[in-house]
Order: structure tokens, then C-alpha cells, then sequence
């Protein structure tokens, strides 16, 4: 065999070739821009996300901004402002060092920045390719004091590693993951991360003092509750400067706290990394006090002497090497079972209510066998006189019925219920025979209050409110929770929310009299006020915290040309007013995300089990999930 010559890579084939090694997934070029923006002095950091990151991916920050004669060396390879020469590495205390990640991301995405420095007249709007500045330059732009990257069609030139990951879903969890991470560390800034089109953002941090605050806006008030906090200094074993000075500043779980999955976060000198060694020590810990299927989260906060640390270990940073780090995890381990111990010594329970075993009674329902029966026969009454005669009423009524699941209805029509499993995510336990159910209560509610509204039509008893409440200033407060688009000036987006509400009380007052009739919302069509809501459930009332979205969706959500269309749209925004918050839209800092516990135990199962008729999509999507079989568990363990 001869021998092939060797020959120097064009500079290309290189730069994706590193890229590669820097730039995974979505996450890992948000991470990269974090810490950028973090570096950046930002206190406000928005995330846009589109497509899991591979169509968009968008940071926007309050930082410094970017000189204008920095900008066409920015996305260069090994160009960088933290680092002058090797040395400095012993006292790195920003995020970037090595002026690879603009460079990585441009040769594998289309990527735009806008900056602005403070004091600076206007903004700079500047596009990169393969590491160069695009041949326009930097253009003249609108825009606020600090700077913005988009990344947009990530891998658009590597179909390998695009066909690589995973879904848009999954990768968006990957983003979120990351600012949540870094939103743990960082209490001194503001996070927000939402999907594009979106108004409802996925995860919003306001600034605190308090990290248990932070960390209860970020994974909820469960997880907080069930933290205790563990604090060490100490110095490891080594003479001069083989001695590494340490202080640990941690919240652990405690024996309460239940996932299936382990929560380890872990920052070193505020450097998000991963240390495998003292993972393993903490979940050795863990395995000792948690039963076998339960898994701990932790947060640690670990600072050492910048020159006992070494960050240039790995591509991405994601891994350090500190010195006596065998001795750092040990002293770290032993301080973890003294605090879970002390935690443990004074833990306190809480005690729920018994709960009542005798089934919930079946009311004028004949059931066929499986999914696909006859569901005719467990209708509630449709609308009589005048309004039986209307098609549309009719027809989606029908479609109401075609789409039953009989199977599931027999489920709900004799469940049992257990308890509530996670009360902000409106999760309750079912029991059924031998079979035990978790529902999930607001989607549930929002297909029987819709079934109500169709069923009841033209029918509906009106409850007066306790004062008329405006529309226009309603549909204002919902639109002043939505965030004014880039480059558009306060006084005229404030302007344009004034019209937009305006319009919208006269367009909601000009159907008065059909909201009356038809669904029982009652309208002051010369004051334009809401005055009075539909009973659906005797028993319950909806959220009037939830009044400013709904007057909203009214307008803007209905259809109102189409006779079929105005109807459905319109008995949808009614029971998602009524039901509340889907529960993978939970904003973890409201209140009453779900009815409160009593109501849904006498008001909503009772009334779900009497006049429900489940939808097929509600036995598949995880509305309603089995959890558990008497008769396998006695297989498994063999006893009851």
C-alpha cells in the first residue's frame, strides 16, 4: 500500500470542522451567547426561540454593546476582548476566553447582530458568514442600548448534524434547561425565555435577593418547599499554592422532595459546568435516605482561588479541573449527610384529608363497551324551542358526539376520587375498579364547560357582577402583558394598544345582544361594560383575574362572520375562561393557577362524572393516564 500524501485542510473544511466541536445543538449556542451577554454586564436577558432553536434563536440584552470598529473582526476565529496573552488564564474570570463561539455559530448559521453602545446615536445591524463581515457592513439601525444576536437556520450547511437532533419539542427543553440554569446563578438578573409568536413566555425571572426565591419561580413552590439550604469554607489539604481555598454555598433537596429524574447544578466561580466526581459523591448520599426510584436535586455553588482552577479543559468549557479536587468532593460529600441528617431530624409532614371510598353515582348513563360505542344515549339535553331549529348548533353537537370516547366515559362516570397529585398543574389521582388514573383536571374542564356552552345554548342563566367591568381598560391591562416589538416607540405601541382596545369594546359591545342570548354573557352596550357571566356549573365561577384575556379573546379570538364558526370560537374562549390555564402553561408566580382544591373535589368531578363525554384525543394525549393495575402490581410483587 503506498502511502497517501499529506496535505494542509483548506480553511473551510477547518473552521466547520472546529465549529462542530463548539456548537451541538441549539443549547449549546445559547449557552455560549449567555455568557456573552453575561460578560456584557447585562441585567436583562430575553431568549427567542423558534423551532427548537433550529429555525430561530434569538438573545437580547441590556449589556455594554459592541463597538462599531470591533464589528468586522467580531465573528473572526480567536478574536477576543477577556484575553491578551496565556498567562491571564490563571485569574479568568469571565465566561469567554478563547473568541471561538460568534465565529463556530457563523459558519454553521446565518447569523445577525445588532448593538449599541451607551450614549451612541443609533444602533448597528451588521450580518456574518463564515466568520466574515457581510459585504454591506454594518448598517445604521433603531434600537435600544445593548446588543441582540439571532441565529437563524442553524446547520442549515451540515445536514449530518441537523438530521441529528432530536425534535423541536425536545430541543426547546434543551434551551429552557439552559437559562433555567443559568437563571438559578445569576439572581441579579432578569430572564426571560419564550417561543416566538407566543405572548405567554415559558419561563419569566425577575430580579431577586433571595436564590430560594429564584429558584421557586423557576421549578415552583414543590420543589422549594422541600430545599434546605448548606453552606462550607474550608481549605483543602496542599502547602502555598497547592492549597485550594473553597466556600460552597448550596440548596439541596431533603428527604421529601420526589422525581424521578436528578436536578445537579453545578457552578464553579459562577461557571455553569459539570463535575462527574461530585456528582456521583452527592447521589451516593441521595441513595442512601431516598427510596430506590426517587432521584435529589441540588445546587451548588462552588468558589475557588481563580488560579487553582483550570477552564481550559473542554471545547465547550463544560468541564474545569481544579487543584485537591479528590479532597474538595469528600469534604463536600461529608457536609451533605451532616446537612440531610440535621434536615431530616426536624422534617415536618404534611397531613391530607381522608379521603371517602364510595364511587361517585352513576346518573341516567347506558354506556356501550369500548371506544367506539353508541354515546347517544349519555347526551346531555340539547336546546329546545326556537334554537333546536339552528344547523350549526346541531352540527356541533354532533361532532361532539361522533368524537366520544365510551371506554373513557365509563372511566369517569364511576371513578373514585383519590387525591391530588399536583395541585398548580391540576393533576388528580382516579380510581376506577382496579385501575388507578391521574387527570389532568383543566383540560377536562375545558371540554365539559364547551360541552355546556353547546349544550345549554341560548339557555344560559346570567350571574350579575358586583360592578360593571370596563372592556376597553380590560382588553388594555392584556395587551400591556404583551411586550412591545423591537423598534417600536413607547408613545406610539401605547397608542396603538389605546385604538386596538377601543375597537375592541365596540366590537364586543356591538354583539351584545347575541352574547346575551346565545351564551349568557351579559354587555352594557352603551356603557360597553361587562356586566354579567354565564352559570355553567352551579357551584363554580371562573377567575376574574383571567377577565383582561378573556374580553381579549373575544375580540380578536372569535370568528364573527360565519354563523357555525362564531358559535364553536365562541364557546371555546368561554371555557378556556372558565377552565383556566392549560397545564403545560403554568406561569409558576400566579395564583389560583387551578380552581382551588375544594371546588374541583364537589363542584368539577362531580359535575365531570355526571355530564362529561370525553373526547377521543383525551383517552391518547395524557388527559387521562393510567397509572397503575392492582393485577400487575400483584404480579410484580405478588402480594396486595
Amino acid at each position: 500500500m503506498e502511502p497517501k500524501p499529506i496535505h494542509r485542510l483548506a480553511d473551510e473544511v477547518v473552521n466547520r470542522v472546529a465549529a462542530g466541536e463548539v456548537i451541538h445543538r441549539p443549547a449549546s449556542a445559547l449557552k455560549e451567547i449567555l455568557e456573552n451577554s453575561l460578560d456584557a454586564g447585562a441585567t436583562s436577558i430575553v431568549v427567542t426561540v423558534k423551532d427548537g432553536g433550529n429555525k430561530l434563536l434569538q438573545v437580547t440584552d441590556n449589556g455594554c454593546g459592541i463597538r462599531e470598529a470591533d464589528l468586522p473582526i467580531l465573528c473572526e476565529r480567536h478574536t477576543t476582548s477577556k484575553l491578551s496573552k496565556f498567562e491571564d488564564l490563571s485569574a479568568m474570570s469571565t465566561f469567554g476566553f478563547r473568541g471561538e463561539a460568534l465565529a463556530s455559530i457563523s459558519f454553521v448559521a446565518n447569523l445577525t447582530v445588532t448593538t449599541m453602545t451607551r450614549g451612541a446615536t443609533h444602533a448597528l445591524k451588521a450580518s456574518y458568514c463564515d466568520g466574515a463581515l457581510d459585504g454591506g457592513g454594518a448598517r445604521p439601525c433603531a434600537g435600544n442600548p445593548g446588543t441582540t444576536i439571532t441565529v437563524e437556520n442553524l446547520f442549515y450547511n451540515v445536514p449530518t448534524r441537523r438530521k441529528a437532533l432530536k425534535s423541536p419539542h425536545e430541543e426547546f427543553a434543551k434551551v429552557l434547561d439552559v437559562v433555567q440554569r443559568y437563571a438559578s446563578s445569576r439572581t441579579d438578573v432578569a430572564f426571560t425565555c419564550r417561543k416566538h409568536g407566543e405572548a405567554r413566555p415559558s419561563l419569566h425571572c425577575a430580579v431577586t435577593p433571595h436564590r430560594i426565591d429564584r429558584l421557586r419561580a423557576i421549578y415552583g413552590s414543590q420543589v422549594a418547599r422541600e430545599l434546605t439550604p448548606m453552606t462550607l469554607t474550608g481549605d483543602a489539604d496542599g502547602d502555598g499554592d497547592r492549597a485550594a481555598e473553597y466556600s460552597v454555598d448550596a440548596l439541596v433537596s431533603t428527604a421529601g422532595y420526589h422525581s424521578r429524574r436528578t436536578t445537579f447544578i453545578l457552578f464553579i466561580n459562577d461557571r455553569l459546568v459539570e463535575c462527574a466526581p461530585l456528582r456521583r459523591a452527592c447521589e451516593a448520599v441521595y441513595s442512601a435516605i431516598l427510596p430506590k426510584a426517587e432521584k435529589p436535586f441540588a445546587y451548588l455553588s462552588l468558589r475557588l482561588p481563580p488560579h487553582t482552577l483550570d477552564v481550559n479543559v473542554h471545547p465547550t468549557k463544560r468541564e474545569v479541573a481544579f487543584l485537591r479536587q479528590d479532597e474538595v468532593v469528600e469534604r463536600v460529600q461529608r457536609a451533605l449527610e451532616r446537612r440531610l441528617v440535621e434536615a431530616n431530624g426536624s422534617r415536618t409532614f404534611a397531613v391530607g384529608a381522608v379521603v371517602g371510598t364510595e364511587e361517585a353515582e352513576l346518573r341516567g348513563y347506558d354506556v356501550g363497551n369500548g371506544g367506539d360505542g353508541n354515546i347517544s344515549e349519555i347526551s346531555p339535553e340539547l336546546p329546545d324551542g326556537e334554537t333546536t331549529e339552528l344547523t350549526s348548533v346541531r352540527e356541533l353537537w354532533s361532532e361532539i358526539t361522533a368524537n366520544a370516547h365510551v371506554a373513557l366515559r365509563r372511566v369517569l362516570a364511576g371513578l373514585t376520587l383519590v387525591g391530588c397529585a399536583d395541585e398548580r398543574r391540576g393533576l388528580w389521582l382516579l380510581q376506577h375498579g382496579t385501575k388507578l388514573y391521574m387527570a389532568r383536571v383543566n383540560r377536562l374542564a375545558r371540554d365539559l364547560f364547551y360541552q355546556r356552552v353547546v349544550a345549554r345554548f341560548g339557555r344560559h342563566p346570567c350571574r350579575a357582577l358586583a360592578e360593571p367591568a370596563p372592556i376597553a381598560a380590560l382588553v388594555r391591562m392584556a395587551l400591556d402583558d404583551e411586550e412591545v416589538p423591537e423598534g417600536v416607540e413607547k408613545a406610539k405601541a401605547e397608542e396603538a394598544k389605546e385604538k386596538i382596545a377601543n375597537a375592541a369594546a365596540a366590537l364586543v359591545a356591538e354583539k351584545a345582544e347575541m352574547l346575551r342570548e346565545y351564551f349568557g354573557v351579559d354587555v352594557d352596550q352603551r356603557a360597553r361594560t361587562l356586566v354579567g357571566l354565564p352559570v355553567l356549573c352551579e357551584g363554580h365561577a371562573p377567575n376574574l383575574a383571567r377577565l383582561p384575556e378573556f374580553c381579549l379573546s373575544l375580540a380578536h379570538e372569535v370568528n364573527w362572520e360565519e354563523e357555525k364558526p362564531c358559535f364553536e370560537t365562541c364557546a371555546r374562549s368561554i371555557a378556556s375562561f372558565y377552565s383556566g390555564h392549560d397545564d403545560e402553561d403554568v406561569d409558576e408566580d400566579a395564583e389560583n393557577v387551578v380552581p382551588p382544591g375544594e371546588a374541583i373535589r364537589h363542584v368539577l368531578f362531580p359535575a365531570i362524572a355526571r355530564k362529561l363525554v370525553p373526547t377521543r384525543a383525551s383517552a391518547s394525549d395524557g388527559t387521562v393516564l393510567q397509572v397503575a393495575c392492582l393485577e400487575q402490581l400483584y404480579r410484580v410483587f405478588e402480594r396486595c
